[in-house]
């Protein structure tokens, strides 16, 4: 990723903003916004090194190819592989890059807002362990290049991006400092494609434990290991990047709504979103009606 006070520029090695987005409107959305996701090959890192650069945002900075390292002002140190994704929280002073000698590739995203300072708050986003090695069943550049690709310069759209890496972030980010192990690809995959089912007939967590022949007790425990997050949780984002969806396109009330996603009623499906969105369905609907009637507008012109 490069640094805020350097230009993009191109030469004959150093490929800076392969750009896939880019928004040209950057008002706020009320969960937070991806500003840019984008890459670079046979890059350096953070230029210079000394002193460390202070960034305004967010950024996760996947390295697809190449070895080096991590630094911050905390004294942390950490090597970095292909395949390592880095977190920069905003005002920590850091430095990354490869290898003396080397050159790396990288996948990024820049983001910021009330969502993802909260879940700083939180832990959920550590910033005592910025490096992340993303589990098997989880590929970080296929779910950039998704959030990508439903760009749009409306504050509701990028909303929704927000809510999917939101969901990204929770899944490769350890619940401790600890990394995770590896886990068996098969099982976590089959897993997360039952507790990705929604509606009355979803399975439940004990119907889940049954179905891959281990306890309840068990199937927590080692989903949390393999994944980072406990399956309640896991699936209750997935289910709220849904409902941000259906806000979006769907003309289904909240009862409606909370019935197709799982939940008993409104008001649990209400309280669940607020929690893991910051704002309730409401607000977030009111934002969706308001952008459509200012586009209606804005044509008529």
């Amino acid at each position: 990723m490069p640094s805020s006070s350097r230009p993009c520029k191109k030469h004959a090695e150093l490929v800076i903003f392969d750009q896939i987005l880019n928004f040209t409107d950057l008002s706020p959305s009320p969960i937070g916004r991806v500003t840019l996701i984008s890459s670079i090959e046979n890059g350096l890192g953070v230029l210079p090194r000394k002193p460390f650069r202070i960034y305004p945002s967010y950024a996760l900075v996947l390295i697809t190819r190449g070895k080096g390292s991590y630094r911050d002002e905390s004294g942390l140190e950490l090597s970095v592989e292909t395949g390592d994704a880095i977190l920069v929280f905003p005002g920590l002073a850091h430095m990354y890059g490869p290898k003396t000698g080397t050159r790396w590739d990288e996948l990024y995203a820049i983001f910021d807002g009330p969502a993802f300072d909260s879940w700083r708050a939180m832990g959920v986003l550590n910033s005592a362990a910025p490096v992340i090695r993303a589990p098997v069943h989880v590929n970080i550049a296929e779910r950039l290049r998704q959030i990508a690709n439903g760009s749009a310069d409306l504050p509701t759209r990028r909303a929704l991006q927000a809510c999917s890496l939101l969901t990204l972030l929770c899944e490769i980010s350890p619940s401790s400092p600890a990394q995770a192990p590896a886990s068996p690809k098969a099982w976590v995959t089959r897993v997360c494609s039952l507790l990705a089912e929604t509606g009355p007939d979803a399975p439940s967590l004990e119907d889940i434990a049954e179905r891959t022949g281990v306890s309840i007790a068990t199937f927590r425990r080692r989903f949390l290991t393999e994944v980072g997050t406990s399956p309640a949780l896991w699936r209750a984002r997935r289910r709220m990047e849904a409902a941000c969806h259906l806000m979006q396109y769907a003309q289904l009330t909240f009862a409606q709504m909370a019935e197709q996603l799982g939940y008993a009623d409104e008001y649990h499906f209400s309280k669940r979103f607020k929690q893991l969105i910051g704002v309730s369905p409401s607000q977030f609907r009111r934002q969706i009606r308001d952008e459509g009637q200012l586009q209606s507008e804005s044509s008529s012109v």
